[in-house]
């Protein structure tokens, strides 16, 4: 994980630590979440370097496990409980499917991209989270800046790209006791990429990256 990304999560980690060992506590939580990724096409797909301009087909990128952690608060004021900050961290390999492509000039990087890639992102959000709760059972949605690191490789190459971008989430989430819960979610994550050297020096590709998921997930609230 990229430099940025561990300063967010362990900014709000220490935070949250510090809150729990705090006389006025807010609620703390942390949680592990896993379920499945399903990508649409990289698309707006142009070259950059020596082949800036040329535009790509979209390219059809796999469906994928997802995987990670959240660390959060939600204000201890009764007038502010129904606000709170949370910092996630999610990863999954949405990998660029064998396919068919044109692009007049592409050359060897058309050829690359073609025979599909090995893809990895990680994702590190800060998100602002609005809930209702009634009785046990409290529904949320979020919105928050994400930070994406994606890596595409193959035999003949590797390169990789740092991107900003935007995370949203909803979700239900059910307290089976005071403290644990179960929850389902949906997210959405928005980011562009550009890649440089992707399957030839010089020539690079830059597009749009779009994720929906839907994980499931186990947290625990410190009150």
């Amino acid at each position: 994980m990229r430099r940025p990304a561990r300063t967010l999560l362990a900014g709000l980690a220490g935070a949250c630590l510090l809150l729990i060992g705090s006389p006025v506590q807010a609620e703390v939580y942390v949680a592990g979440q896993v379920g499945g990724g399903f990508p649409q096409d990289l698309r707006n797909v142009e070259g950059t370097g020596t082949i800036h301009g040329v535009k790509f087909d979209d390219l059809d990128l796999a469906n994928t496990l997802v995987y990670g952690g959240k660390v959060g608060y939600f204000f201890d004021d009764p007038g502010w409980k129904w606000f709170g900050i949370e910092a996630e961290v999610f990863a999954g390999n949405p990998h660029v499917k064998q396919q068919q492509i044109t692009a007049p000039g592409g050359g060897a990087t058309v050829t690359a991209l073609g025979n599909g890639a090995h893809v990895r992102t990680i994702t590190t959000a800060l998100n602002l989270i609005l809930r209702y709760s009634y009785k046990s059972i409290q529904p949320y949605i979020g919105m928050g800046l994400a930070y994406v690191n994606a890596k595409v490789s193959d035999e003949g190459f590797s390169v990789s790209d740092d991107s900003p971008g935007l995370n949203l989430l909803a979700g239900l989430k059910g307290f089976l006791t005071n403290n644990l819960a179960v929850f389902g979610e949906v997210k959405y994550t928005y980011t562009s990429f550009q890649f440089e050297d992707a399957g030839v020096v010089g020539s690079g590709i830059k597009g749009i990256y779009s994720a929906p998921a839907v994980v499931a997930g186990v947290a625990w609230h410190f009150k």
